[in-house]
């Protein structure tokens, strides 16, 4: 069965719960969770996506693939973890499995 944008899929997923689970583990530390902090976390997981396509590029002898889409794939799965995690947030208000 073939899917098509089966990678991009994957790459948005893993990204997006990148950001997710780090959101969600650093909320429950009380009084320590910002916006800010939450933008910190998709930029610095966009920033390893893009970091780990330059290291498949010149470090892996051709056997990983470089690829922009990928780049792009990973940062809309980073800005997707940080929506997620914002309408969690806000949608139930509390601390969350205290």
């Amino acid at each position: 069965m073939h899917i098509p944008f089966e990678d991009k899929i994957v790459h948005m997923g893993l990204f997006g719960g990148l950001v997710f689970f780090f959101g969600l583990a650093y909320y429950k530390i009380p009084f320590a969770f910002t916006k800010t902090k939450l933008v910190f976390m998709v930029l610095c997981a966009i920033a390893y996506g893009v970091i780990m396509e330059f290291v498949q590029k010149y470090c892996t002898h051709h056997s990983r693939s470089f690829s922009y889409d990928d780049m792009l794939a990973d940062a809309l799965g980073a800005i997707t973890g940080y929506f997620l995690i914002r309408y969690i947030i806000i949608k139930f208000n509390t601390r969350l499995l205290k």
